[in-house]
């Protein structure tokens, strides 16, 4: 498993329009992709999921990827 800590920097946060665009990369990938913050896990391939989460700038958000990022064939 690899993780990887990143900050929100858009100053609106996570809203529609960058998770619809992050969701976008993250299926183009087999592996099980996970974003934690405040306290739980949601599958980063699921717009709903992510916007959920209600991520703010200045946030720390860890990305955990669940295998090797390979992409679709």
């Amino acid at each position: 498993m690899t993780q990887e800590t990143v900050i929100i920097e858009n100053k609106t946060g996570i809203h529609a329009r960058p998770a619809s665009v992050f969701v976008q990369t993250a299926t183009k990938f087999k592996s099980k992709i996970q974003i934690e913050a405040k306290g739980k896990k949601v599958d980063a391939k699921s717009i709903l999921m992510l916007m959920s989460m209600g991520l703010v700038k200045g946030q720390n958000s860890p990305s955990l990827l669940r295998a090797r990022m390979r992409p679709r064939p």
